[in-house]
């Protein structure tokens, strides 16, 4: 875990319910939000709505240092919009 400010669980529910909320009113998506050290992916921090097996299988298989989207995010300094 990144820092134990993440560590809250009433507060990620709160966060997480609000996205879906607010992405619901544009259709059906699925969204991850994640804070990742950038010299070490392994240490992370996530929301997302997608089904929970789908992040067991992806971080069991460690695509966190292999996916084409976290290695943009990791050379740059900035959030970005993926669509």
């Amino acid at each position: 875990m990144l820092h134990d400010d993440f560590d809250n669980t009433k507060i990620n529910l709160e966060t997480k319910t609000w996205l879906s909320q607010e992405l619901q009113k544009f259709g059906d998506f699925r969204f991850t939000f994640a804070i990742m050290k950038k010299n070490n992916p392994s240490d992370l921090f996530v929301l997302s709505n997608y089904p929970d097996e789908w992040g067991e299988i992806y971080f069991a298989n460690g695509y966190q240092y292999i996916d084409p989207v976290g290695r943009i995010q990791v050379r740059s300094a900035t959030l970005s919009r993926l669509s």
